[in-house]
């Protein structure tokens, strides 16, 4: 009997601190797994954290390029309209132009005859004129000129000078052989050479695309003179 109660004691006293170590193992595992849980859910936290901040970065840069490349193309075309509009301020009218060229001064004193300066100065005006230069006045038979100027012949003078201008902006690169009509209703024929001179009836394009706010010059060196 005493035998069986020192056992007992012994098994009690092996068995206690094992009943004992396994509710702190259960707390130890679930603390464990609690603190496994809060670090995962840190961890989770931090990395969305992370990448709604890389989000944000990267929706910031993206803003920023895209402003930029705005900005970028405002300047381009702020330049482009800046450099039309200082070009069209510069330019003047087809009459200033062929005035202030020095090599139309006969020419310029047919269209003021005729009354045409108002209408070579219209800002609303879009033409090409085929200009006859002062050398070309001067191979006209003689008198021909001063018959032209006189206030009785004023509608003959209009429909020679109206038979240089047709309606437009023909730069010389875009002119093909062809008949043309021009503003006195009357046809004059280009003649493109293979070399790319260009004439007009029998007159040489001698000087290109000059160009003025209300159109384009083209000089010649011949007065062409309408069959009517």
């Amino acid at each position: 009997m005493k035998y069986t109660t020192i056992t007992t004691i012994i098994a009690a006293a092996i068995l206690t601190p094992l009943q004992a170590e396994e509710p702190a193992k259960a707390n130890y595992n679930k603390a464990m797994t609690e603190s496994d849980a809060l670090d995962k859910d840190t961890t989770d936290k931090a990395v969305h954290a992370n990448y709604a901040k890389s989000l944000t970065k990267s929706d910031a840069l993206s803003k920023k390029e895209g402003d930029d490349a705005a900005n970028a193309n405002y300047v381009d075309s702020k330049t482009n309209s800046d450099a039309l509009e200082k070009k069209d301020k510069a330019l003047v009218t087809l009459f200033k132009t062929a005035e202030h060229a020095g090599t139309f001064d006969t020419f310029i004193t047919a269209v003021k005859a005729a009354g045409l300066a108002e209408f070579l100065t219209a800002s609303d005006t879009n033409v090409t004129i085929f200009a006859p230069n002062d050398e070309a006045f001067d191979r006209l038979p003689d008198g021909t000129l001063e018959e032209l100027l006189k206030p009785e012949n004023k509608d003959k003078l209009i429909s020679v000078l109206k038979y240089h201008i047709i309606p437009d902006r023909a730069m010389a690169g875009d002119i093909i052989s062809s008949e043309i009509m021009t503003l006195n209703g009357e046809i004059f024929t280009v003649m493109v050479t293979e070399k790319g001179e260009v004439m007009v009836n029998k007159a040489n394009v001698i000087a290109t695309d000059t160009e003025a706010s209300n159109g384009l010059i083209h000089e010649i060196d011949m007065v062409l003179i309408p069959e009517s």
